[in-house]
């Protein structure tokens, strides 16, 4: 076992013990999602973002930082889940906008991409 998985796994476990202490705190829920994402345990994850969800009642924040951690495992479809329940929330993010057309692209999906990035506001587009 390599010295970075095992301080790894060792993170895993003092987060996993934080999550057991205090099960409501979203950044310990989310650290220990992106924890297991970072071992592989993906499951166990999207367990843990399911427990996430339910913590943070529908957080426009929590939907967007959950979107980019799961793109950046490669996980577009289920971000793609996420970036939408987030423009459900704030219909005019230009974050979310972006971050959806990217998923998008990333799954082939390049009409849907360029759509939503005509959705960006002239000021997002200029970022």
């Amino acid at each position: 076992m390599s010295c970075g998985q095992s301080e790894n796994e060792a993170d895993l476990r003092e987060l996993q013990a934080e999550v057991q202490q205090h099960p409501d705190r979203p950044r310990s829920l989310y650290l220990l999602a992106e924890s297991l994402l970072e071992l592989g345990h993906t499951n166990d994850a999207m367990q843990i973002l399911q427990r996430l969800d339910a913590v943070s009642g529908g957080d426009f924040r929590t939907k967007l930082n959950t979107g980019v951690l799961l793109g950046r495992f490669h996980i577009y479809r289920d971000a793609i889940r996420y970036f939408e329940a987030a423009l459900k929330i704030s219909p005019s993010s230009d974050d979310a906008k972006y971050n959806l057309a990217e998923a998008y692209f990333q799954t082939g999906n390049y009409d849907d991409a360029l759509k939503s990035l005509l959705e960006v506001s002239p000021d997002g587009q200029r970022e």
